[in-house]
């Protein structure tokens, strides 16, 4: 079983950077943009995109990642039950 790796799969903007360093037209282009994929969403019959996003210097980073890779290890597991001895 190959080793679980960390992926960069989401694209993130916290609202206060938003605020701060993207001028007014760079926020409506931000915002016209994210319309967009959500309305792909919606015509994909996929829910709303919601996360919970756990910045790198928070306490509950690397236990977050802790938690992911045992679920993402215990479900290829549960998926792909035989041993590398049989392959």
């Amino acid at each position: 079983m190959s080793e679980f790796q960390r992926e960069h799969r989401y694209y993130v903007a916290k609202v206060s950077d938003v605020k701060k360093y993207l001028t007014d037209c760079e926020r409506s282009i931000l915002a016209a943009l994210l319309g967009k994929l959500t309305a792909g969403r919606v015509q994909d019959d996929k829910d709303p995109l919601i996360c919970a996003v756990v910045e790198r210097d928070w306490p509950e980073y690397e236990p977050t990642w802790a938690a992911i890779e045992t679920r993402m290890t215990s479900y290829r597991e549960a998926v792909w039950p035989v041993s590398r001895a049989a392959d």
